[in-house]
């Protein structure tokens, strides 16, 4: 199957187009961006703090544009409670815009 998803780090049309939405999100922000509404909306109902925008009929160069970079590490939990191994850093990078 094709990659019909992509991580939009810090998306540049989030301030630029939905700046009421955009003060609701923290920051550093990563948009997921699809063009399969079905898998979007089962992934929303997955994530945590997700703030749902309906793009329209934008071109994918303006959807993907990357206004920031994704920091190559974060800081790891003293304890790890979520019920998966943690994943390696840079697993993101399969999934940025190219």
């Amino acid at each position: 199957r094709e990659v019909d998803f992509w991580l939009v780090p810090e998306p540049k049309w989030l301030d630029a187009k939905y700046p009421e939405e955009a003060k609701k999100v923290g920051r550093p922000c990563v948009a997921l961006v699809s063009t399969d509404e079905m898998w979007i909306t089962f992934m929303k109902l997955r994530l945590d703090r997700v703030l749902r925008v309906n793009l329209g009929a934008v071109e994918a160069e303006e959807a993907l544009a990357v206004g920031g970079e994704i920091p190559e590490s974060f800081a790891k939990p003293d304890k790890w409670t979520a019920p998966y191994t943690p994943y390696s850093a840079g697993w993101w990078n399969a999934f940025l815009p190219k």
